[in-house]
């Protein structure tokens, strides 16, 4: 009777500590793929969900952009795409300390690598060289940058100060790195 009562008794607490686990909100976002559909099964406000949201994506965005600008660096065929890509390492790595700031005030765990989608359009730019390098590299970081100003002006209307502040005080910084890439001939 003793050998059944303890085994029973362990898988029992097993059994309710994973359901208290499951049934608590996460903050984190380390799949940073699949996280969304994480979401709609926690009882979050949507303001909660666009915060995490937001600051995760801005995040990734943010590693994406230091990457890139390493690469732009190092292969860029101009003086103007190889200082754009030291602007996008200090910048974007600013923008990514301060992300972090405003994640940890709000209980967000962040990603500690790209995106899977990131990744691949990294990868995607590594194949290239020369002035292929160059044109791809503008097209990407405009295509990242008028996506990245469209989410910090949705941010400037989430119901939460902190973030609104964040992206207010932040949003003419990528506005002002589109405008430069825009002038690169």
């Amino acid at each position: 009777m003793k050998k059944i009562v303890l085994p029973t008794i362990i898988l029992g607490l097993l059994v309710l500590s994973f359901q208290y686990v499951k049934s608590k909100p996460s903050k984190s976002l380390s799949g940073y793929k699949g996280f969304l559909e994480g979401i709609g099964g926690i009882d979050r406000s949507n303001s909660q969900d666009k915060i995490i949201r937001f600051i995760t994506e801005m995040y990734d965005a943010r590693l994406m952009d230091i990457q890139e600008g390493l690469l732009a660096k190092e292969r860029g065929t101009s003086e103007a795409i190889r200082q754009y890509g030291e602007l996008m390492i200090n910048e974007q790595a600013t923008l990514k300390t301060r992300l972090e700031d405003l994640a940890r005030a709000k209980g967000v765990i962040l990603p500690n690598s790209l995106s899977s989608k990131k990744a691949k359009g990294l990868e995607n730019l590594k194949k290239f060289e020369g002035k292929k390098f160059d044109r791809k590299f503008k097209k990407m970081i405009t295509i990242d940058h008028k996506r990245d100003i469209r989410k910090f002006k949705k941010a400037l209307h989430i119901e939460d100060i902190d973030l609104s502040t964040f992206a207010k005080q932040n949003l003419p910084l990528i506005e002002e790195h589109l405008r430069k890439i825009k002038e690169i001939k």
